[in-house]
């Protein structure tokens, strides 16, 4: 099966399972992630606000509030139902629309930032995808990536042994539930173009090519992160990107942990 059938077909039967997840995690940790990103996004009405890859729609929902402009995009039709869902039941104004996350049908330098969620891993070219959010942001803009290394473990035989660890102490399922069909979710995760990567070092060399200044924080996931996230994937923990689109010579900072 190619690659992006693989990834469709994989979304579209996991659609009501991560929707449910999502609906949770508004509920549980919603207004800790608004916090969080209030912080470096700014509240004024008409801030443009494009999630793509949006999923279920955390991101958009969360952010929809103090008049931003936001945006939800995603190839699958099953994900926006979900979406639009998640956004009526939580109040939220925010738009959803279907579309490629690596050919987005927007003029350069239209939105002032791009937000993304355990996206990257699951596209079919996702150094194409970051050139494409790069190019519809304004000088200025930002790009916040919330993600972690996922897939590595069938790499890296110290992360997988980190993970049965972290699984067996926490007295968690060793092994990973995928919404809607076990086998397509784990052929993903080792198919993924972004598994058998080191990052977030792989995203910089990428990011550091097209007019960025980036920083990394490593620590974060600790206050994002519910207590059950922590015990399920704390082998693994997530990373945060915050880039700046610059027209000056690009410039790499790293936070150390």
């Amino acid at each position: 099966m190619q690659l992006k059938t693989l990834i469709q077909k994989r979304w579209n039967l996991s659609a009501e399972g991560y929707t449910s997840q999502v609906k949770d995690e508004l509920t549980n940790v919603g207004r800790i992630w608004k916090r969080y990103i209030d912080g470096i996004i700014a509240s004024k009405p008409g801030i443009r606000i494009l999630e793509p890859c949006c999923g279920p729609g955390f991101l958009s929902i969360v952010l929809s509030e103090d008049g931003r402009d936001i945006t939800g995009v995603d190839e699958c039709a099953a994900m926006l139902e979900g979406a639009k869902a998640n956004a009526a039941q939580s109040g939220a104004f925010a738009k959803f629309t279907q579309g490629d996350c690596h050919r987005l049908p927007y003029p350069d330098e239209s939105f002032d930032f791009v937000v993304a969620r355990n996206s990257l891993w699951t596209l079919y070219n996702p150094a194409e995808a970051y050139r494409e959010w790069v190019r519809i942001l304004r000088p200025g803009g930002r790009l916040l990536i919330f993600d972690s290394n996922w897939g590595a473990e069938f790499y890296d035989q110290e992360v997988m042994e980190r993970k049965i660890k972290h699984r067996i102490k926490n007295k968690m399922p060793v092994d990973d539930y995928y919404y809607g069909d076990y086998n397509l979710g784990r052929e993903l995760a080792v198919r993924s173009m972004l598994a058998n990567v080191k990052r977030p070092d792989w995203d910089f060399r990428v990011l550091s090519n097209v007019r960025m200044d980036i920083s990394v924080d490593l620590d974060s996931w600790k206050i994002l992160w519910s207590r059950e996230q922590i015990k399920f994937y704390g082998y693994l923990p997530m990373f945060i990107i915050n880039a700046k689109k610059t027209n000056k010579t690009k410039k790499i900072k790293k936070k150390t942990p």
